[in-house]
This record gives C-alpha cells, sequence and structure tokens, in this order.
C-alpha cells in the first residue's frame, strides 16, 4: 500500500476502469474508449483513472478537481492533488496536507496530516503526522492516536501490521494488541491463519493467538500461500515446508517461487532455472538462463 504524501501528481496511468481510460500525449490528457476511440478531448494537464462511482481526478488551470464520463468538472478545480475515489472517498491535498472528501467535494477529514490513505472495510485510514502513523475514521475522529513508526492499513480480518521502537506487532481496531510489540520482522496472517515472523534473526510462524507454530528456525522464509506451502530456506538452499515446518521439498534450490494456480513453481539451481511441482517432482530441468513467472 501507498501512503500518499507532498501533494504528488496522480498521473495518467493508462489503467482501464470499466470501458474508459486516460491517455497523455503531447501534455495534455484525455479518455479512450476500449475500441481506441477519444470519447473525452485531451485537454487535461493531468487526469486519473475512473471509480465506480463515474468519477475521475482531472488537472486543469494548476488545480484539480473531478470530472465526470463527459468530461464536465462536478467537483470544482480546487486541489493541490486528488487520487480517485474509492469506496465514495477520495484523498485530496493542498499546501502539502491531505484530506479526504465525499462524492459531494465535502471534507470527511480536514486537509492536516502529512500523510494519507484509503479506508478499508474497517472504516478507518491511515493517517501519517510528521514521524508517526494512527488511524481516523470517516468522521474526521483519530480512533488509534498517532503513535506508530510504521502502520498497514487493516485487513478484511480486522487486524493492521504496525511497528513501534523497532518492534512489529498486530493491532485490532481498537488498537487493542492481537501479537505483541516483540517481533524483528512481522507479515499478516496467511488464509491458514499462520504467520511469518522473525526473532533473533531467525524466521518461524505463529498463530492469531500468538502461539509459535512452527520454531524459528529458518535462515529466510515467506508467507504460506496456496497450496499451503511456505518457501523457506536453511543457509542458502530453499525448500517448502508444511504448515507443521516439515520440509515437503527439502532445501536444495538456490531461489524458488510460490506456486502457481497450476501448482508448479520456477526453481533456480547452479544459475538456471527449471520447473517443479508440488511434490518436488522435476517437470523442467533446470537448463534454462530464464523462465518467465
Amino acid at each position: 500500500l501507498v501512503l500518499l504524501w507532498g501533494c504528488s501528481s496522480p498521473a495518467a496511468s493508462g489503467i482501464k476502469t470499466d470501458t474508459i481510460a486516460p491517455i497523455m500525449n503531447d501534455n495534455q490528457c484525455g479518455y479512450i474508449d476500449e475500441n481506441g476511440n477519444i470519447v473525452i478531448d485531451l485537454k487535461f494537464k493531468d487526469c486519473g483513472s475512473f471509480s465506480d462511482n463515474g468519477l475521475a481526478p482531472a488537472l486543469k488551470n494548476e488545480k484539480y478537481g473531478y470530472i465526470n464520463t463527459k468530461g464536465k468538472f462536478v467537483i470544482k478545480e480546487q486541489f493541490d492533488y486528488a487520487a480517485p475515489f474509492s469506496d465514495g472517498y477520495a484523498v485530496v491535498c493542498n499546501d502539502n496536507l491531505y484530506g479526504m472528501i465525499d462524492e459531494s467535494g465535502n471534507y470527511v477529514i480536514e486537509p492536516k496530516y502529512t500523510g494519507l490513505r484509503n479506508f478499508t472495510n474497517s472504516g478507518l485510514a491511515v493517517f501519517l503526522t510528521d514521524t508517526l502513523y494512527g488511524f481516523v475514521d470517516k468522521n474526521g475522529i483519530e480512533i488509534i492516536p498517532a503513535q506508530y513508526e510504521e502502520a498497514d492499513s487493516f485487513t478484511d480480518m480486522g487486524y493492521a501490521l504496525v511497528s513501534k521502537n523497532g518492534a512489529s506487532g498486530i493491532i485490532d481496531t481498537n488498537g487493542d494488541y492481537i501479537i505483541d510489540l516483540q517481533y524483528e520482522y512481522l507479515e499478516m496472517f496467511a488464509e491458514n491463519g499462520l504467520a511469518l515472523a522473525k526473532q533473533n534473526s531467525k524466521y518461524g510462524y505463529i498463530d492469531k493467538a500468538g502461539t509459535v507454530v512452527i520454531d524459528f528456525q529458518y535462515d529466510l522464509a515467506f508467507s504460506f500461500t496456496e497450496p499451503n506451502l511456505a518457501a523457506a530456506a536453511i543457509g542458502n538452499q530453499w525448500g517448502f515446508i508444511n504448515p507443521e515446518g516439515s520440509f515437503i521439498i527439502e532445501p536444495q534450490y538456490d531461489l524458488v517461487y510460490a506456486f502457481n494456480e497450476s501448482n508448479l513453481t520456477i526453481i533456480k539451481e547452479n544459475n538456471l532455472y527449471g520447473i517443479i511441482d508440488t511434490k518436488g517432482n522435476t517437470i523442467l530441468e533446470p537448463t534454462y538462463d530464464y523462465i518467465e513467472s
């Protein structure tokens, strides 16, 4: 996730939303449809993608506002920066301070933060004041005060990764710790309920109760992904473990990737690439200089 700061430009991303996409030519921005036809003339200095509400940020007369799919401003040009809408709200910036508006252009969060993210399903957004992060709701109330050196947005589970004094933990939407600040490194819980953690320079896995399920024994590791396996390394050799911490594929490779939907993954051995399946069977011998993942 990206925390916005400094009133930076959204720029024409070229990413299509439904059937209209922004384009830029000769420093002028407009929109084309899926057939490549221009549907909004290239008359803006900058523009962003349309959101589901039919509004897109656009720059004219040195200020951003929001246009509809006919290219008309429905929220007047008044911002130094304007992000695309997300679930009915948009981050905007004036004088290097960020706030949030609704679809009528009214502030729900006044522009007073040095950084701000979109709301998640938790109803909370990460904000940055100077060097500390906190969480604010849709009424502009700081539910969790600025206190963290780092903070991720809340997941759909209602958990957020935070860090303070060099240690990482996980909080709920009340700001209570689900996992205390104690780890050198920590990732969010995977679908199997296990979170990758680092302690005393070794990696292991904990559950939502904070219990160590797989001891801290790996020199490097990644979170569990489908098909419920995680890449882990002993020394410089990589293999794959199951949720009990046993190596299903012994550490023997210089590099591995996550398994794809076909339950295949790319491995690297002696500077050459090949492909194996989830049982460690060789599908393609490592004889290639490169394989596209």
